[in-house]
């Protein structure tokens, strides 16, 4: 039984030094303070199957190197930027998808009007106000484009670099 403690005790440090070397990086300072304190508390544990006051000798483990290295604040701002950049394309896209069934609609709107028969006052006023909106969706859309085409350029600049 005490082999088998020993093997998921070993397993349990692994795990959580992976866990720690993988996602440390983009911790705030406290958070990685908890995961030190935490991480800490583990080994001892781990070490000596019951924990143990923390002022008795501690040996310095590949884990505690880790957390103990700083931030890079660039590297975490880069991976947050590049995740609204994301973001802000699929909404992007799914924005241009609804403005272009928006003007399928109004096109469809505008043939049914021309092809019906009503009295000419009221026939003209509809098209006019069909192809205002169509205009202006199509302006919209062509705008919506050059910001889309904007911002996949600028996420391939920050995947890129």
């Amino acid at each position: 039984m005490r082999n088998a403690n020993q093997s998921f005790h070993k397993a349990l440090d692994q795990y959580v030094f992976g866990i720690a070397n993988k996602f440390i990086d983009s911790a705030d300072p406290a958070t990685q303070s908890e995961l030190m304190n935490l991480v800490a508390q583990l080994d001892l544990v781990s070490h000596t199957g019951e924990a143990v006051d923390d002022k008795s000798a501690q040996p310095e483990s590949e884990w505690q190197h880790i957390l103990n290295k700083p931030v890079d604040w660039q590297s975490v701002h880069k991976q947050w930027l590049v995740g609204v950049m994301q973001q802000r394309t699929k909404r992007n896209e799914h924005y241009i998808d609804n403005l272009n069934q928006a003007i399928r609609n109004t096109e469809i709107r505008l043939q049914q009007t021309q092809d019906t028969f009503l009295r000419e006052p009221y026939r003209s006023n509809l098209i006019h106000r069909h192809q205002l909106t169509l205009d202006y969706l199509q302006q919209h859309l062509s705008e919506v484009q050059n910001a889309h085409q904007f911002n996949l350029k600028q996420l391939d600049q920050l995947l890129s670099s």
